[in-house]
């Protein structure tokens, strides 16, 4: 082969693991070999004929993408309307909540309304921004890792493919829906410590309290980190007895400490109320403080027997799958 073609060829192969490299460097040889052989054929020069080759293949980084099947696009048909859907439900739904926190906690600072206006619009434009992000990037992981829905599996729906009632497993929306609500979170968690609107003394306060909080910061966010992973596990392997267990335990990793800051009264900081003003007294912290723990508990408790419940249909299900071919064998 001329340069140009070893060229073409090594563009190809430079992100292709040394495994897969043999197969694929011997295909394409041979397949410009043979388009170059066509055009010779036809009365066109070698130099023509190769040049004529790699235009019909076109771009080496393209021709690999079709060759290994992996998409050439952020989000592709196959996943877009789930993600629009999806995209459209947290911004409604999202969106209005932290801009009405935003503007109350502006408005109980004492901020005058162009400053509340402005707080409002930075705030929504930042919230969008990361809702859209989170969003967009875990869709695009979930088509290049195969974690697709039965509807988005194919290219042409057909009634077949409607899911069961529930299957065991978390379809591709639900899932997107968990891993971007873990990742808001946790930028939430680090936003208010490190960029908390209230400022006393010249110094940021977060809203929850540092010294009960300090040490258990990265065992919080690994806490996330954790959900995400066995949100994904379970979106593939369906619910188990050893999932559900998962479960119990990352849920109690969350609810025992906040149970116990709120129990031991570092749980919010007391002076992020103060701040606020007249409006928000020593009452407060204690009323917010309970509404946490009953959120938080309550929460906890319905992922746990959720999970539970959710198993035990799979296991239901399994042994229904299994009786039949069993009976059919017997007779």
């Amino acid at each position: 082969m001329t340069d140009l073609a070893e060229r073409y060829v090594l563009a190809v192969l430079r992100h292709v693991p040394e495994s897969r490299r043999g197969d694929l460097e011997r295909e394409l040889r041979g397949t410009i070999a043979d388009l170059v052989e066509t055009r010779t054929s036809a009365g066109m020069t070698d130099a023509g004929a190769l040049r004529s080759a790699l235009m019909e293949l076109g771009d080496p980084d393209r021709y690999l993408a079709a060759a290994e099947g992996r998409p050439d696009h952020l989000i592709g048909p196959e996943v877009y309307f789930a993600w629009r859907r999806l995209l459209v439900r947290l911004l409604a739904v999202v969106l209005p909540v932290v801009v009405a926190v935003t503007i109350a906690v502006r408005a109980l600072t004492g901020a005058d309304v162009g400053e509340v206006a402005s707080a409002a619009v930075l705030v929504a434009m930042s919230t969008a921004l990361h809702i859209g992000f989170w969003t967009t990037l875990v869709f695009a992981v979930l088509e290049r890792s195969g974690s697709r829905s039965a509807v988005t599996r194919t290219g042409r729906w057909r009634p077949e493919q409607l899911p069961e009632s529930s299957d065991g497993q978390v379809r591709a929306p639900e899932l997107a829906a968990q891993l971007v609500a873990f990742a808001l979170v946790g930028v939430a968690a680090v936003w208010q410590h490190v960029a908390s609107p209230v400022v006393v003394g010249g110094e940021r306060v977060p809203l929850l309290d540092p010294a009960g909080w300090a040490a258990w910061w990265p065992v919080a966010l690994a806490v996330l980190v954790g959900e995400a992973v066995f949100a994904v596990h379970v979106s593939r392997r369906g619910w188990t007895r050893a999932a559900a267990a998962w479960n119990v335990a990352l849920a109690s990793a969350l609810v025992v400490p906040t149970v116990a800051f709120a129990t031991a009264g570092t749980l919010f900081d007391a002076r992020f109320f103060a701040a606020l003003g007249p409006a928000a007294d020593a009452g407060v912290v204690g009323t917010a403080t309970v509404a946490c723990v009953v959120v938080v508990v309550l929460g906890g408790v319905w992922d746990v027997v959720d999970g539970v419940l959710r198993a035990r249909r799979a296991e239901r299900r399994a042994a229904g799958a299994v009786a039949p071919r069993r009976s059919s064998e017997t007779v």
